[in-house]
């Protein structure tokens, strides 16, 4: 079985990022939530190779 590796839908490359958002609180610094995981299908994805900047949803799977 391939592993899955997910590919930057404007060229094809699969150097790849993602973000991870937390939030804190303004005037106490204290932690309040992870608000977007790496994991989450709206993340920011970037693409390193082309610039290319959208979702995670929006990256494409090796098999497709």
């Amino acid at each position: 079985m391939e592993d899955e590796l997910l590919k930057c839908p404007k060229c094809g490359s699969t150097e790849v990022t993602v973000s991870h958002l937390q939030r804190f609180m303004a005037n106490t610094g204290e932690h309040y939530c992870h608000s977007v995981k790496t994991h989450d299908a709206n993340s920011e994805a970037t693409c390193l190779e082309c610039q290319w900047r959208g979702r995670r949803d929006e990256l494409v799977h090796n098999a497709e």
